[in-house]
């Protein structure tokens, strides 16, 4: 992966930073990244407490059935994990931009997923726990049923589990990271020592089982409580489940348009009613033509183009996303393959330039 920095191609740049930048950039990225990083400590405690109280009741059995338990979740954590780090930072990205509507698409999508996946874990393991036993061989047949009946009751925390993730990357992505840090400590130590405790007093070795199920729950009723909270006492600025901000109906226009110059003129005229009369509309319409006209000459052939556009009392927000090659309008422009030249290029660089637009180029 080193060789990447050796490359003229690369998108990625080294920059220089003084030491006070530095410690501040270091303190910022252990604070977003705390909530998650913490999982392993919390885990290790967590173990330690379990594996304890499992050799002291159970015995080899006891360690057994739950080291299968974990083994299951080390595979479905390959899927959670992995659909929570793909959407943290697209939404991190529309959080910034203040594509709120955006947020809640890919959240929808994202949660959809992850209920998808949960559902079919559990299915599996409930319907064919025996799947874990082969897998990784277990063959003492004193100790299967027993594994069988506490993989089935571990699995059912699978739902709850997938969507505590979820949230927990969501929560840091929009640099909420005081909620995420309460949110892991209470899903990674809290809540699981607590209700392990508890239902093994009351229930013994049933407890212990239910007890992952039931800790799971109690942290997404708490969130669920949380959003309801935040929801209300900001009357509405915040909404759902995921606490996004609500959109204005009046501020925003998001249009999809195909890679076709005429649909680029078609919405910069849209861009332009939207903003009515004035110099700012008609900066703001060219430089958005100009741009949508650059992407499309620049990709021979690309799919659809998403452009967002806010409009608020302090700036304009434009944002444009397309799955075609790296542009940025106010850089010089070099092609190994073609001469690019835009006759309206100049005039782009200067709306910039004189602060009309701000522009974030990722």
């Amino acid at each position: 992966m080193s060789t990447y920095f050796l490359k003229k191609s690369r998108s990625l740049k080294l920059m220089k930073v003084g030491l006070h930048s530095l410690f501040s950039h270091l303190i910022n990225t252990c604070k977003s990244g705390y909530a998650t990083a913490s999982t392993q400590f919390y885990l290790t405690i967590k173990l330690y407490v379990i594996n304890s109280l499992l050799v002291a009741v159970s015995g080899a059995i006891g360690l057994a059935s739950f080291n299968m338990c974990y083994n299951s979740l080390f595979i479905i954590s390959i899927f959670v994990i992995g659909i929570a780090q793909s959407m943290s930072p697209i939404v991190s990205v529309y959080y910034k931009e203040k594509d709120y509507l955006g947020v809640d698409y890919v959240m929808k999508k994202s949660l959809k997923m992850m209920i998808a996946v949960s559902l079919i874990f559990v299915l599996v393991l409930c319907i064919y726990p025996q799947i874990l036993l082969m897998l990784f061989t277990v063959k003492n047949p004193d100790y299967i049923p027993y594994i069988i009946n506490a993989v089935r009751l571990y699995s059912l925390s699978f739902i709850a589990l997938g969507i505590n993730f979820l949230y927990i990357f969501y929560v840091q992505a929009i640099q909420k990271d005081k909620i995420a840090n309460i949110i892991q400590i209470l899903e990674g130590l809290i809540f699981p020592l607590v209700s392990l405790v508890l239902l093994f007093q009351a229930f013994g070795d049933f407890g212990i089982g239910i007890s992952f199920f039931v800790s799971e729950i109690a942290v997404l009723i708490f969130i669920m409580a949380y959003s309801r909270y935040v929801n209300k006492k900001t009357d509405g600025e915040y909404h759902g489940f995921f606490i996004n901000k609500r959109s204005d109906d009046g501020d925003f226009i998001d249009f999809t348009i195909n890679s076709d110059i005429k649909e680029a003129v078609g919405l910069s005229h849209e861009i332009n009613k939207f903003l009515g009369d004035g110099i700012v509309s008609t900066r703001t319409s060219l430089a958005t033509e100009e741009i949508l006209t650059n992407i499309i000459n620049l990709n021979e052939s690309s799919g659809t183009i998403d452009v967002y556009l806010k409009d608020t009392d302090e700036e304009i927000v434009l944002s444009i996303k397309d799955d075609g090659v790296e542009y940025n309008p106010i850089a010089e422009i070099e092609s190994p393959e073609k001469e690019l030249e835009f006759d309206n290029i100049t005039v782009l660089n200067k709306i910039a330039h004189k602060g009309i637009m701000q522009e974030y180029w990722v």
